[in-house]
């Protein structure tokens, strides 16, 4: 037994030995962290900054190791943060080079990296100035202006053009390039139009162009093309085309005809044709046709061409000749195509315009040599279409055909049908004359009575008019005569007399007025046209409404012979305008009229529209008199009360409504209103109003004492008059805890000056208005608040979670809170033991801790407002049972034996390795010391090729072998293998390569991939989306699920300070369980702060600084603060030399006593420094590029460089 219990010791011993190798291994690892991130603050990297147009910059960079809060981005002016790792920088000037600084900011420390960027050039404006000059017919030079912004600079132009000939369809177009800001365009025809683009160019392209155009002169033309001499009839017919090179516009052709020297024609023409008449017949003839432009004439066409001779006649014209007689005239054959006896025939026809005649002849005439020959008509008819064709008699050849017409004469007479007469005039019609002699143009009428002569001209296409406003009762003589185009009247027709019917005007000899009737005379028509009877109208416009109102009437009286007849209007309307008519009955259209103006009286009385009292006032409207009488002076308003009080007020002309003041309430008033014209006052009109009582001013009050309705208290301004019409109640409420709207309008028939408002609300901010019924002013008003009551209990209260020792519950608001909502009560109870707190009323959950397990308790929640607490919301809980413990024992005495023989076979392996691993470290040693380096490189790499078995580590494999099924045994961990090598001795699963699930894992959150196992080592280690409010399992609170928060801050089981949920801070915390004073929680900082039992001086708060720190009981160099510095620091005890503080460095610094190579001093460098006893072939410094790198004891395939 004593054996085994040595065997026992020795093999724990054995076991803490590892584990303290180990855990000290972690930590060294956890400080080289520490240091990477203090190290990692800096400067922004990889700066670098383009232009995106001409006013923008777009600056991007990567963070440093240690992101900062934020960045500053400064360029020209003030800078501007961010937050990102890019920045666009707008309304900056083209082509202008910029530096721009970006700052990294942290809470204390600020890192700058500079820059430098040139923004790009916009594209640039159209050139100015775009002029054609020096144009020729061929060539024009072209030159501009550049408009150039500041810092920009014009690169290049695109010149572009087109020409379209103007003569011709020819176009086309070219472009070029040009530095300059000038151009000779060339190769252009005569008389071309050209329209040049010109565009400046810069780096970032070209912009619009400007235009501008001219033409190029214009030069004399090409010769045209005759294309045909034709002769006809007498006529030379000459056709030309145009030159093909017309090189400008074709003013005129010359043509020339030249027969042996002759001249005969020499003319301008303007098209590309001419008709030459009068030429000599079988004759040869030279002709030549010459194009003009401006410039000049240009080489001719010439042609030759002989001229036939025919006996036909040529020429034929017909005409009028001396007179009116019709002829016919030609132009005889030349004497030189003259062949002997010679005829021609005439042939005629006639058709008389004006008359369906027609007639025809013929006749001959002998040749005269002469140059006309004519034939006359000696007896032609007036206005008739001759018709004359001209032959040779006995030769069958065309003929020439002419017509004339003969002139118009003067007319026959026409020949009257009928005259009669109707209604003062007369109706005549006739017929058209027999010789009309052309086209009849006009008809006069003349019509005479006595010595009076009249006329009227009508169309010559009508043959009847009707004559009006003749003489009534009067004789007339009427004649018709015809006129043609011939200008002169013909003969005028028989004479026709007719007495002339129709109406006799009265004549009006008297119209007056006496007293208030009107009397009108007039005298009748003659003996010998008597009329049925006379009408007499009164038309009465009445002055006072503008003539808009009229009085009608009328009378009749028969026809008598007398010299005057009268009638009489009795009663006339006074100031009225009347218009009196006189006419013969039952006709229309013909009246005598004569006009007066009644005389004005008194009005009558005006008419009230409207009359409204108003607490001091009553409004009074009214219309004019319906009968005014005359022209409105004034409107006189009286007004009496029924204490006898009288008043009175006159009022303008136009007045139509006032305001009484002063009124009394509670009183009637009787109102007398009456107008007045210059004929005096006229008839009075009233009116009677009472005036009501209203509210006093200020007078209502407002009383919210009670919590569910309001007392209203108001006075009346005459304290003794009754209302009898009511009181208007007008209110409107919020209930401020629900924002409900309340309202209703009341009316108050009681005699009463006061009323209770019910329907409210507690907590209800009410505004209540009051007027009389009848009062038109604005209402009194008061607003209040009720009183606040006791909140219902809460709703839905009910149990979330529950564990051993705690409880979650929730709840929602009260249906009624009936006040201002303070906070929330929460009492839990039992029979042994009562508790309560208070939390804010924002929140409508709690978790209740420090509960006792299987223990029931009962819940209350209440809500407090200004009246208090509320009824109580009540729900049970029973906390969980713990689970009971297994038999221990039992397993312990079973497996104790099996248990120890495997930690000792465990222990006697890691021994084995170690000793084993110095060994070799020593026979590597004396390599190095028997043979050159270059030697044993070379031997070293043979040995890493042939896979010497002697080497232990499966790190000496060479580093590109991929794939090997090996088995090592020997390694730590299998994330040691290389790459790709399959070992089943991982000591953590996350150590497998790839995505191998292992049942072995030391912690569950090792298992490659999403793979949720129970077994986790700590909560933490739950997959990424496992949330949780409370976990009682975990090993330490810092692992609860990061987006976990309970308001319930108080673990007291934390492991340690620092694992209090990471945004806690509190500046009155206390952490007695601290494992170390620097895991205070992160935002914890004070002046002094006094940390005696620090296991490690580095754990002092980060802010702590001082020129000289005494630490005597620091474990390592490093763990003085970081900002300590020093040229020479002497620490012999240090552990590590990597302990040293980081920013000391030297020269050549022997550190004898390094555990391992990694451990010299960071910026420590050196030609050749000997460390013999690294622990790892990693920890030699520089990097894996080291001559001297034989490391056969390397303890990790993975520190194979």
């Amino acid at each position: 037994m004593l054996c085994w219990s040595v065997r026992v010791l020795l093999l724990g011993l054995l076991l803490l030995t590892v584990t303290a190798l180990d855990s000290e291994e972690q930590k060294k690892e956890k400080e080289a962290d520490d240091l990477s991130a203090t190290a990692g603050r800096g400067a922004p990297q990889n700066l670098s900054a383009e232009a995106v147009s001409s006013t923008a910059l777009y600056v991007s960079w990567d963070p440093p190791h240690d992101p900062p809060t934020k960045y500053t981005v400064l360029c020209e002016g003030d800078p501007s943060d961010t937050t990102n790792t890019f920045y666009q920088i707008d309304n900056l000037s083209a082509c202008t080079p910029y530096v721009i600084t970006v700052t990294s900011v942290y809470d204390s420390e600020q890192f700058q990296a500079v820059t430098t960027a040139t923004t790009d050039s916009p594209i640039p404006l159209p050139p100015q100035n775009c002029e054609l000059s020096k144009i020729t017919e061929t060539t024009m030079d072209v030159q501009w202006t550049d408009t150039v912004s500041s810092n920009c600079r014009i690169t290049d132009h695109l010149i572009s053009w087109s020409w379209d000939v103007l003569w011709s369809d020819e176009q086309g177009s070219n472009e070029t390039f040009s530095d300059s800001n000038k151009i000779s365009l060339t190769n252009f025809k005569p008389y071309t139009n050209v329209t040049v683009n010109v565009a400046a160019g810069t780096s970032a392209g070209y912009g619009e162009p400007t235009t501008c155009w001219n033409v190029t002169l214009q030069d004399v033309p090409g010769a045209p093309v005759i294309t045909s001499i034709e002769y006809s009839e007498h006529l030379l017919y000459i056709t030309w085309s145009p030159p093909e090179e017309a090189n400008g516009v074709i003013l005129r052709y010359l043509v020339d005809i030249v027969s042996n020297g002759h001249h005969y024609t020499r003319e301008y023409v303007t098209e590309t044709e001419d008709v030459i008449s009068d030429l000599p017949e079988c004759t040869s003839y030279d002709i030549t046709v010459t194009a003009e432009t401006e410039p000049g004439s240009g080489p001719s066409a010439a042609k030759s061409t002989f001229l036939s001779g025919s006996v036909a006649p040529s020429f034929v014209t017909c005409d009028l000749g001396d007179g009116d007689h019709a002829r016919v005239c030609w132009k005889p054959c030349s004497q030189q195509c003259f062949t002997g006896d010679l005829n021609y025939n005439i042939s005629w026809s006639s058709d008389v315009l004006w008359s369906d005649t027609e007639d025809s002849g013929e006749d001959s005439w002998p040749w005269e040599n002469k140059d006309n020959s004519c034939y006359t008509m000696d007896s032609s008819v007036p206005y008739t279409n001759y018709s004359f064709c001209v032959g040779v008699v006995g030769q069958d050849i065309d003929t020439e055909c002419c017509s004339v017409e003969t002139p118009q004469t003067e007319p026959g007479s026409p020949i009257i049908i009928n005259v009669t007469s109707s209604d003062g005039s007369a109706y005549v019609t006739w017929t058209p004359p027999e010789e009309a002699n052309g086209v009849i143009l006009s008809y006069e009428v003349d019509f005479v009575i006595e010595t009076d002569l009249n006329k009227i001209i009508v169309s010559g296409s009508e043959t009847e008019v009707n004559i009006p406003d003749l003489q009534v009762c009067g004789m007339y003589d009427f004649t018709v005569k015809a006129k043609t185009e011939a200008e002169n009247w013909g003969p005028e027709s028989d004479t026709i007399s007719c007495l002339i019917d129709g109406v006799v005007m009265p004549t009006i000899s008297n119209c007056s007025l006496e007293d208030d009737s009107i009397n009108v005379c007039w005298t009748p028509s003659p003996a010998e046209c008597p009329m049925p009877g006379y009408t007499v109208t009164w038309d009465g416009a009445k002055m006072w409404t503008d003539n808009s109102d009229h009085e009608f009437n009328s009378t009749n009286q028969d026809w008598q012979n007398e010299t005057w007849l009268c009638d009489t209007l009795e009663r006339s309307v006074p100031y009225t305008n009347y218009n009196v008519c006189v006419s013969v009955t039952n006709t229309s259209g013909h009246s005598e009229c004569c006009s007066l103006e009644t005389p004005d009286t008194t009005p009558g009385p005006p008419v009230i529209n409207q009359v409204e009292s108003n607490r001091t006032s009553v409004y009074v409207s009214w219309d004019h008199p319906v009968n005014e009488n005359g022209e409105i002076q004034n409107y006189q308003i009286t007004w009496e009360n029924e204490d006898g009080g009288r008043e009175n007020q006159t009022l303008g002309k136009e007045a139509r409504s006032t305001i009484i003041q002063n009124i009394s309430p509670c009183q009637n008033y009787v109102i007398s209103l009456k107008a007045e014209t210059s004929a005096g006052v006229g008839e009075e009109v009233q009116s009677n109003t009472f005036v009501p009582n209203y509210i006093a001013d200020d007078s209502l009050k407002c009383n919210g004492d009670d919590t569910v309705q309001a007392n209203l208290e108001w006075k009346l301004t005459v304290p003794d008059c009754q209302v009898s019409t009511g009181v208007q109640l007008d209110w409107n409420a919020t209930v401020l805890w629900s924002q409900e709207n309340l309202g209703d309008v009341v009316t108050i028939n009681e005699d009463t000056t006061s009323y209770v408002l019910s329907g409210l609300k507690p907590y209800t901010e009410f505004t209540v208005c009051l007027k009389v019924v009848d009062d038109t002013g604005d209402p009194s008003c008061c607003t209040s608040t009720t009183e606040q009551d006791k909140a219902s209990k809460p709703n839905n209260l009910k149990l979330e979670d529950k564990t051993s020792t705690q409880v979650s519950i929730s709840w929602s608001p009260p249906t009624d809170i009936n006040g201002e909502l303070r906070n929330w009560h929460i009492n839990w109870y039992n029979s042994d033991s009562t508790n309560e707190t208070d939390i804010a009323s924002v929140y409508y959950k709690y978790n209740i801790t420090r509960l006792q397990p299987c223990t029931e308790y009962t819940v209350d929640v209440k809500a407090r407002n200004g009246a208090g607490l509320g009824e109580p919301a009540t729900v049970p809980v029973t906390t969980d049972c713990p689970k009971p413990k297994p038999p221990v024992g039992a397993i312990v005495g079973g497996t104790v034996g099996g248990v120890c023989l495997l930690l000792l076979l465990v222990a006697g392996g890691v021994l084995y390795s170690r000793r084993w691993k110095d060994n070799a470290s020593s026979h590597s040693e004396g390599s190095l010391e028997l043979s050159s380096e270059d030697n044993y490189n070379k031997r070293r790499e043979s040995q890493a090729i042939i896979g010497n078995m002697e080497m232990r580590k499966a790190s000496l494999v060479v580093g590109g072998v991929n794939g090997l099924k090996r088995n090592q045994l020997e390694e730590r961990r299998g994330s040691e293998v290389p790459p790709r090598v399959n070992n089943g001795m991982q000591r953590r699963g996350s150590e497998d390569p790839g995505r191998v699930n292992s049942r072995m894992q030391r912690r569950t959150s090792e298992v490659p991939g999403r793979v949720n196992s129970r077994m986790q080592r700590r909560a933490s280690e739950d997959p990424q989306r496992f949330a949780a409010r409370f976990n009682g399992m975990q090993r330490r609170a810092s692992e609860v699920p990061f987006r976990a928060a309970s308001d319930e801050r108080k673990p007291p089981m934390l492991r340690r300070a620092s694992e209090f949920p990471i945004r806690f801070n509190s500046e009155s915390q206390h952490a007695h369980l601290q494992r170390r004073s620097s895991e205070i929680p992160s935002r914890m900082t004070g002046g002094n702060i006094n940390v005696p039992p620090q296991r490690r001086a580095s754990e002092a708060p980060f802010k702590v600084t001082g020129g000289n720190v005494n630490v005597p009981l620091q474990r390592r160099a490093s763990e003085a603060p970081i900002r300590v510095t020093g040229g020479n620091i002497n620490a012999p005890p240090q552990r590590r030399a990597s302990e040293v503080p980081y920013r000391v460095t030297g020269g050549n610094i022997n550190v004898p006593p390094q555990r391992r190579a990694s451990e010299v001093p960071y910026r420590v460098t050196g030609g050749n420094i000997n460390v013999p006893p690294q622990r790892r072939a990693s920890e030699v410094p520089g990097g894996p590029l080291s001559r001297t790198n034989n490391y056969p004891g390397l303890r990790r395939a993975s520190e194979r460089f």
